[in-house]
């Protein structure tokens, strides 16, 4: 979606496909960005390291993850034409996944 986002602004003149680096590589550093806040929230006590945590960093991270989105299409000049609530729907779901794997990760090391 990234990758949509990009090639279709008016701005963007070489064409991007959906596998490109750009939209990957936004969406990894995000990524890194929520693992780091998670980890700063545990070295100062502020979470324990349960899955039960995860979970809700996980929800955290969709609902941050939901904003952004509906910030980015009501902003983009040609936003694609999606089922929005199945979107934001799954969005919230895949960070919780995200946020418990992110746990069972660290607890591992």
């Amino acid at each position: 979606m990234l990758n949509y986002l990009i090639d279709k602004h008016p701005a963007v003149k070489m064409p991007i496909c959906r596998e490109h680096i750009y939209g990957w590589t936004i969406h990894f550093f995000v990524g890194m960005l929520f693992v780091i806040l998670f980890k700063i929230c545990l070295f100062y006590n502020i979470v324990d390291m349960t899955i039960k945590t995860g979970v809700a960093f996980g929800f955290l991270a969709g609902i941050v993850g939901v904003t952004g989105w509906i910030t980015f299409l009501s902003l983009h000049p040609n936003p694609p034409a999606i089922k929005r609530i199945v979107f934001y729907s799954q969005l919230i779901f895949v960070h919780v996944v995200f946020g418990t794997v992110m746990v069972w990760l660290i607890q591992a090391h």
